[in-house]
């Protein structure tokens, strides 16, 4: 780690400090102290201060709070919460908002990786003092704290599970703990690590970020997990291909794509899945409108399949009529074995399958189905390959394993990572989540199961599924009484994200299955934080949709004892994320919603000093909003003092603040509160599609733009860098709350130079 060069870069213009006096330097403490826990190996999280002039020659004294790895960036910045807080100092525990263009905080970006806070000191000389104080003393504290040792008892899938919690619920930090976790214990090597970054960047929309990730060519040389090949073939889309779509431009896309996408990005689209996510879907016309030669089979297949987005579809169709339609050839004399041949010669796998998927079994045709199979590593696929193998004659298969390669590959697709199982009796795969239910029903004790789940989740197509309530009930039946089976465990994740992507609006007869994954969550032993958020998410879905009185106690009920259970100062805003969902949909038990708020405050009570300025103005709100003003009073009488806002407020004065997301009731919820704290702030709220010409005046007009990624389509990010100049403040947020997208906002207004 080049520190040295680090620090002459840091401590240089436009610094006040400049590197050759830190030995004399004394009005930041003992500053000498904390540089030097930089150089020790390995390098030691610390705290160093940027002393700069603005324009109008206000000195202003900024500070960096440097980590290396994603545990020690949170038990810094809850050291800093503990120590300085923002009793002291302006501190606000979000990750700082690097800009590579500034040398300093590029070089603060690539010496940490990311892992920074930032935060100004107080203008107050006493309180400057003691923030000094506080900070050698937390110093101190961290240098006598003895290293322990941590044995990891989970399993690998345990902490595979939790990943696919925090993405659900939008955790980034989380998710990006658990990957540090698994690579601290060596669990999964380099590649595969990831493969699980791209997942969750992808899932983030954070597609720019995705496609400059430092082995990115490696993964596009090597074979790939299905989910992995579609997020980045969405990045790709988004990067390259989305604002032709935005600007009408079918002909630029084709072009682009022809001319710069296949060249670098080809071998992603080799294998395609139908049904596909509308930018794979899109990105897949391409391909069979740029290739040479065309490929109108694909695109017919497509076209069929069709897109659930009305705008989605329509864009596909300007894709499809770039290949004029010909009169119908007649049938081909090739035979399927020539055909596959043929689609392997150039690697098109799904072509090869395509071709054979219903030839008589032999063992050629095996041969090739195997490989097809082994690529493109769907459930349809193994399924093929298990019923044609289960009709060979014994010689025949053994044939087939006639080399110790051949037995490998052969060996992966039979078992499909399901469990060995008779193949005279080539036991089918599932092809949806009921079907997935009962064969666990049927063998409680099976290992790898919960993977088929993870696959299933992304070839099921459950838009029909979802409307048959005779088989949502029986599936309800079916997870109640698996809830403490392993691998309905892991598989939970899978199952919320189909639901969630079935349908832009979820049946209400879906609410009891929801109910039920939230039970499964609340009494699960190893709850996480993530697990909270997911949980929160859910029940707002269900007060949204309507929840009888019944299901509202229960919910409630549920939110208590999770509270009780898990009260900490890290779960404050979940706390006011579900309280805020109590209070904007109906009200089906006012007492019962009383109960729970009466739990937080209790909870509250415990550390008030914890509870930012905006948490305590937010917990202010709602309580009216409750019916219960007096609760608040109560709490505002707790003897601890609270930074001024008036510096604070008068940032955002007469601001016009755009917030684009998803969530429609958060987002709602956050302008309201904008506007009513705010003196003159402007704020629009768009749901729209990405491309949208009111998004776009958004974009271009606002002083201040919010995203949250966590429910924002991919494409949002990427349109927002192409509309907005680098002068105005873009603000993206990983979750979905109104607590969330408001600390955010106002953590920027705290930090920003």
């Amino acid at each position: 780690m080049n520190v040295e060069p680090f620090l002459r870069t840091f401590f240089a213009s436009p610094n006040h400090i400049v590197y050759e006096r830190l030995e004399t330097y004394s009005a930041h403490g003992n500053l000498r102290h904390r540089v030097q826990q930089l150089l020790e190996d390995p390098p030691r999280a610390t705290v160093l201060p940027f002393v700069y002039e603005d324009s109008s020659g206000k000195v202003w004294h900024l500070n960096y709070a440097l980590a290396f790895s994603e545990a020690q960036f949170r038990q810094l910045g809850s050291d800093l919460q503990a120590f300085v807080g923002p009793t002291y100092a302006g501190f606000v525990l979000q990750r700082a908002t690097l800009n590579r263009d500034i040398p300093i905080q590029r070089a603060v970006l690539e010496l940490t990786g990311g892992f920074a806070y930032r935060f100004f000191s107080p203008t107050d000389p006493e309180l400057n003092r003691r923030y000094l104080t506080s900070l050698e003393l937390m110093s101190r504290v961290a240098s006598r704290a003895r290293v322990r040792r941590y044995d990891l008892h989970r399993s690998t899938g345990r902490i595979l599970r939790d990943f696919y919690v925090a993405l659900e619920a939008g955790d980034r930090s989380g998710a990006e703990f658990l990957i540090q976790e698994l690579r601290d214990h060596a669990r999964l090597d380099a590649l595969n690590l990831t493969f699980l970054r791209i997942q969750l960047l992808s899932r983030l929309g954070a597609s720019k970020e995705l496609m400059e990730l430092p082995n990115i060519a490696d993964v596009l040389r090597l074979r790939r997990p299905p989910l992995v090949t579609r997020a980045l073939v969405e990045a790709v889309y988004n990067v390259h291909i989305g604002r032709f779509e935005r600007e009408g431009d079918a002909s630029g896309a084709v072009t682009t794509f022809r001319e710069q996408v296949l060249p670098k990005y080809g071998s992603l689209y080799l294998s395609q899945v139908i049904p596909s996510p509308p930018e794979v879907s899109k990105s897949a016309m391409l391909f069979a409108v740029a290739s040479e030669p065309s490929r109108p089979e694909l695109r017919d297949l497509i076209l069929a399949a069709g897109l659930r987005d009305r705008d989605d579809q329509s864009w596909l169709e300007k894709l499809a009529a770039l290949l004029p339609r010909v009169a119908a050839k007649s049938p081909s004399r090739l035979e399927p074995l020539q055909v596959a041949d043929a689609a392997l010669a150039i690697e098109d796998y799904a072509s090869v399958f395509a071709a054979l998927r219903f030839a008589l079994p032999s063992i050629g045709v095996l041969e090739r189905l195997v490989v097809s199979a082994f690529e493109l590593q769907t459930l349809e696929a193994y399924q093929t390959v298990r019923s044609a193998y289960a009709l060979l004659p014994l010689a025949d298969r053994e044939a087939l394993r006639s080399t110790r390669s051949r037995r490998l590959i052969l060996d992966a697709v039979l078992q499909g990572e399901v469990p060995e199982t008779d193949l005279k009796r080539s036991e089918h795969l599932p092809q949806n989540w009921l079907d997935w239910a009962r064969g666990l029903l049927d063998q409680p004790q099976r290992k790898g199961w919960y993977k088929v789940a993870e696959r299933g989740a992304f070839e099921w197509s459950l838009s029909q599924f979802i409307e048959e309530q005779d088989h949502i009930s029986e599936l309800n039946k079916a997870i109640l009484l698996l809830q403490n089976n392993q691998q309905l465990q892991f598989a939970l994740p899978h199952l919320v994200h189909s639901l969630q992507a079935a349908s832009d609006r979820l049946p209400d007869h879906l609410n009891p299955l929801l109910q039920t994954i939230m039970g499964i969550l609340a009494l699960n032993k190893e709850c996480s934080a993530s697990d909270l958020k997911l949980w929160g998410d859910l029940a707002d879905s269900v007060l949204q949709m309507g929840a009888s009185p019944k299901s509202y106690l229960e919910i409630v009920e549920q939110a208590i004892f999770l509270w009780q259970t898990y009260q900490a100062p890290d779960l404050i805003d979940w706390a006011l994320n579900v309280l805020d969902s109590l209070a904007v949909h109906p009200c089906r038990d006012a007492q019962a919603r009383s109960s729970f708020l009466s739990a937080a405050f209790a909870g509250f009570t415990a550390f008030p000093q914890r509870l930012t300025e905006v948490q305590f103005k937010f917990f202010e709100q709602l309580c009216k909003e409750c019916g219960q003003p007096t609760l608040f009073e109560s709490l505002k009488q707790e003897p601890t003092k609270r930074p001024e806002s008036s510096d604070l407020y008068s940032k955002l004065k007469k601001k016009t603040v755009a917030i684009y997301t998803l969530t429609e009731k958060a987002g709602e919820r956050l302008q309201t509160l904008l506007e009513k704290w705010f003196d003159g702030v402007r704020v629009t709220l768009s749901h729209d599609k990405v491309g949208n010409p009111s998004l776009r005046k958004m974009a271009e007009n606002a002083d201040i733009f919010l995203i949250s990624t966590g429910s924002a389509k991919h494409a949002a990010t990427t349109f927002i860098q192409e509309h907005r100049s680098q002068e105005k403040t873009t603000i993206l947020v990983s979750t979905k709350g109104t607590t969330g997208m408001l600390n955010a906002l106002l953590a920027h207004l705290e930090a920003r130079n």
